[in-house]
């Protein structure tokens, strides 16, 4: 708590002092570079309690994911997309399962397989699928 009031004070007083000086400052070229350096001062300010304070840590952020995560996420997400095509075609209680490979920045689709109900016609599904989405589509019923 004792190094937030003190950030806090030290940015105040800063902010103060800089102010005061932005105002007697000349108006004219060197002005500006005057406006600059106090500009770089305050922002000093804010960064050196940070700096400064070795017991301040930040948690681990990974930003990259690995292929197969992004994968996995881009399966699921084309499953649900052919989940919802479908039930909004009017087949209902269907099943997905995509199998897709990622090179480089490109998602190639190897494989989906649409699980149907025996009340529905294959063909019909098939072409229902393609028709929305453009993805070519291996249906089969649940009982297969």
């Amino acid at each position: 708590m004792d190094l937030l009031k003190e950030w806090i004070l030290n940015i105040s007083l800063t902010l103060i002092i800089s102010t005061a000086l932005a105002l007697i400052a000349p108006k004219d070229g060197a002005g500006r570079l005057f406006r600059i350096v106090l500009s770089l001062f305050i922002l000093l300010s804010f960064i050196y309690p940070l700096a400064e304070n070795k017991d301040i840590t930040f948690p681990d952020i990974r930003l990259e994911d690995t292929s197969e995560e992004r994968s996995n996420t881009y399966e699921s997400l084309t499953e649900n997309e052919i989940i919802i095509t479908l039930e909004n075609s009017g087949y209902k209680g269907c099943e997905s399962e995509c199998n897709l490979s990622i090179k480089g920045d490109e998602i190639y689709i190897d494989k989906v397989t649409v699980i149907i109900p025996q009340r529905y016609d294959k063909e019909e599904v098939k072409d229902s699928i393609f028709n929305s989405l453009g993805i070519i589509s291996e249906v089969q019923y649940f009982d297969e």
